[in-house]
């Protein structure tokens, strides 16, 4: 098991009748319209859609990185537009797991504190940091790396190391938003393997992704079109 199962917190996602705008001088942009979505505790499910039909502004919203301007939206029990900025804080720091397409790794730091720096902020002790964190580079294959920057490993080794600080603090969902897209091949099948095995340990995934190959990796892919779920498209791992 690559982290601690946290299967039973979970209460998984409900999304109903989500909006969101974005104004640029007089122009008014709808990104999502109503969107409606629901999510089983534990499930892996892929995002699939054209460029601009608001995959990203969604996840942004599931991690209360953004606000909508209408609708429900709960994760694990918690209604994210209710919440307040420390609330929002504290639930990305212990309650989901972050991934992004640019590693976002903090180059004035070698990897095993980069790795253990979300334990910092959830106030856990200096020593079981160092443990977690050695435990999710040696899992990723980045023992040898621990003491190196950023910029002195490669960007496949980068992805791993950003997706081992995503579970740190054993979070219960992980919103992974193109996590693959920097990747090549090798790499890329790398990833998605630890994803599928983090999800029969239990953990709830959803993922954004172009790669088709990459959606099978789900139970489920989902379509977006103009921000709205279209479709959903089970896969042969449902």
């Amino acid at each position: 098991m690559l982290i601690q199962n946290r299967g039973n917190e979970q209460k998984g996602i409900s999304i109903k009748g989500l909006k969101k705008s974005f104004r640029t001088g007089t122009v008014c942009t709808e990104v999502l319209r109503g969107l409606d979505l629901e999510m089983a505790p534990g499930a892996f499910y892929a995002i699939m859609g054209s460029s601009g039909c608001g995959k990203s502004t969604l996840l942004n919203i599931l991690c209360g990185l953004e606000r909508a301007d209408e609708g429900i939206c709960t994760v694990n029990g918690n209604q994210i537009q209710q919440m307040k900025p420390q609330e929002l804080a504290c639930y990305r720091n212990r309650e989901i797991g972050i991934v992004f397409q640019g590693f976002y790794l903090d180059e004035t730091r070698n990897l095993i504190d980069n790795v253990s720096m979300p334990c910092g902020y959830a106030g856990i002790p200096a020593k079981e940091r160092k443990q977690r964190a050695k435990y999710l580079l040696e899992t990723f294959g980045l023992a040898e790396q621990q003491k190196k920057r950023p910029s002195q490993i490669s960007g496949g080794q980068q992805q791993r190391a950003a997706i081992a600080r995503a579970l740190i603090n054993r979070p219960g969902i992980l919103f992974a938003d193109e996590p693959t897209g920097n990747l090549d091949e090798e790499n890329t099948k790398l990833v998605m393997q630890l994803f599928a095995k983090l999800h029969r340990d239990g953990m709830g995934i959803l993922l954004v992704t172009h790669d088709a190959a990459v959606a099978s990796y789900a139970q489920k892919i989902l379509i977006m079109e103009e921000g709205r779920i279209r479709e959903a498209v089970k896969t042969k791992t449902e």
